[in-house]
């Protein structure tokens, strides 16, 4: 354990044998010698968050790509951990109480945060732009059945489709489906 922190505070990620990033209560370490011995990247006096005792969350989508997600803010890296720069991630105003739970990285343009109040975004820009999924559901709404689904799926839009792509990933980020050139208002996967 990193000196100043407590076990319960401990989210890493291993990158390989010998590399590890870890993240604390705003903090964010790196050893590149299994664990022997860490070093700081990032300290509170550089992550703005005010954590109250809320712990971090860590997930990386290749050895060099990954995001860190502290109370109110989302960090990425594109080097392995060894530099971190804040995204555009922010909650509305009147959801100031609101926090991120977990973060999952799917790709470098991708990722997806689930929050405390049920909230769920989604970056396809870097973490450029943030999207709350709900929100992108009412505003084109998309029906799914059955559910739950043995070999197929079928999905109908209020609207006719043009040349869209639907992508299907399993929780841990893995793309499963693919469709593309779907010119239609109903179909199926």
């Amino acid at each position: 354990v990193p000196k100043g922190v407590t076990e319960t505070e401990m989210y890493f990620k291993m990158l390989n044998d010998t590399t590890i990033v870890f993240v604390g209560n705003q903090v964010i370490l790196k050893s590149v010698d299994g664990g022997m011995s860490f070093a700081e990247v990032m300290s509170s006096n550089d992550i703005n968050d005010q954590l109250n005792k809320h712990y971090p969350a860590i997930s990386f989508s290749s050895n060099n790509i990954g995001f860190v997600a502290f109370r109110k803010s989302i960090y990425k890296t594109l080097d392995g951990g060894n530099s971190w720069v804040r995204t555009s991630f922010s909650f509305d105003l009147d959801d100031s109480l609101n926090s991120i739970d977990f973060i999952i990285a799917i790709s470098q343009q991708k990722a997806i945060v689930g929050c405390q109040k049920g909230n769920v975004y989604i970056t396809i820009t870097d973490g450029g732009i943030w999207n709350d999924i709900n929100e992108t559901i009412s505003n084109s709404p998309l029906t799914i059945y059955p559910n739950p689904a043995n070999n197929k799926l079928i999905c109908s839009t209020t609207s006719m489709l043009k040349n869209a792509t639907i992508q299907i990933f399993s929780l841990d980020g893995r793309l499963l489906l693919q469709n593309n050139n779907i010119t239609t208002n109903h179909f199926e996967v």
